[in-house]
């Protein structure tokens, strides 16, 4: 044994008098993880990256991006290639205490299309719409994350959403657990200011916890911060689907203070789907025009998507989502979205999950599209989808 006492790397670590938990920032292989790598001299245009050999390929061929979408790597690409939309992955999973898993979530995404992936063919035919023919839709990559450490991973998460929205494209941000949300709307804020936009949170949980185990931000309180620290206002902070245990009294109390506008699961049952998302969309309607939409899809009843972090029995339909995403998206100017919750090890062997996950990005894609198109019916479908090519 030494003959003195030296200091431990546990020592360096805890700062247990003041609460501290230190990192070494003069760690080479942290800085090789988090830190963007200099593209200077990569001595290429600028501009979106077609890494497809062929017009079309299915899913299981070729190198992986959402959608089989060009890749673009810079702000420069996105200025270059008059983005429309960024597809950027957020593959974390610490600050949850759930069924960890959802790391895997983005890169399984981009091979999770069963049949066609994206391209000329990818039209949606009850809106008859092709989003990639009306947008031009990128792969952004993945924002850098700190496996070990939700707080380091935050400023990149914040600064990736942050210079994607600079360029006027709209970040479309797959996870990843929801701890993502509130970096992500912060990148929002700084690019269009607080309380510039409506917040429309879809998910099983309120997601309005205060700090937990000590710490400040984790996979359950992006809303709570969103709307205590003044990002949106509680009357532009809207939840949908909500229906996990734990809630009482004095969760009731923090919603009615600040006047947030929550639809519980049992009001769509009672008063009927439809009906309840009319009120949402005047909801959205009577905020500042711009959105912001988080889908977790735990929102979905497990029996249809079970691979999720935190499965709550009681959901929605496939369809009903669908039906939300396109009203919430021709209602307002979207700026960001996000998916997550998806867990690929927790999904069933046809992966099932992660298709519908998959699909339901599309489907925020093609509602995009349609509002560009002019479109602002919330319940719009394409007239042919309703007996409009029937002859007498």
């Amino acid at each position: 044994m030494p003959a003195t006492a030296q200091e431990t790397n546990f020592d360096k670590a805890f700062d247990a008098e003041n609460g501290i938990i230190r990192l070494n920032p003069n760690d080479e292989t942290g800085k090789a993880m988090m830190n963007t790598r200099d593209m200077s001299n990569d001595n290429r245009p600028a501009g979106p990256i077609d890494l497809r050999r062929t017009e079309f390929a299915p899913s299981f061929a070729g190198i992986p991006t959402f959608f089989k979408s060009p890749v673009a790597l810079t702000p420069e690409d996105l200025r270059a290639g008059n983005v429309d939309v960024a597809i950027m992955g957020v593959p974390m999973d610490n600050g949850g205490y759930g069924r960890l898993g959802t790391s895997w979530g983005p890169q399984t995404l981009r091979i999770a299309e069963p049949i066609m992936p994206g391209g000329p063919v990818a039209i949606t035919t009850e809106l008859q719409t092709n989003p990639f023919t009306e947008m031009t839709v990128v792969d952004y990559g993945d924002v850098p994350v700190d496996p070990n450490s939700i707080e380091a991973s935050l400023p990149n998460i914040r600064r990736y959403a942050r210079e994607v929205a600079e360029t006027g494209a709209i970040p479309i941000s797959v996870g990843g657990n929801h701890s993502i949300l509130y970096p992500l709307i912060l990148g929002m804020q700084d690019v269009y200011g607080p309380e510039s936009f409506t917040l429309v949170h879809v998910d099983a949980h309120t997601d309005t916890s205060k700090e937990n185990f000590g710490h400040y931000i984790t996979i359950g309180n992006s809303m709570y911060l969103a709307v205590e620290e003044g990002i949106v206002k509680g009357t532009d902070s809207i939840q949908l689907g909500q229906r996990s245990p734990g809630y009482g009294p004095d969760k009731m109390d923090w919603f009615r203070e600040n006047k947030v506008r929550i639809y519980f699961q049992p009001e769509f049952e009672t008063r009927g789907f439809k009906t309840v998302l009319k009120d949402v969309i005047e909801d959205v309607k009577k905020g500042p025009g711009k959105i912001y939409i988080s889908i977790d899809i735990d929102v979905l009843d497990p029996a249809v998507a079970g691979g999720v972090t935190a499965p709550v029995i009681g959901g929605w339909s496939t369809r009903q989502l669908m039906d939300t995403i396109k009203a919430l998206a021709v209602s307002a100017d979207v700026i960001g979205m996000d998916f997550v919750e998806y867990n690929p090890y927790m999904d069933d062997h046809a992966r099932t999950t992660g298709a519908v996950t998959l699909n339901m990005i599309r489907e925020s894609l093609t509602a995009i599209a349609l509002r560009k198109k002019g479109i602002t019916d919330p319940f719009y479908f394409h007239p042919d989808m309703l007996g409009a090519t029937r002859s007498d």
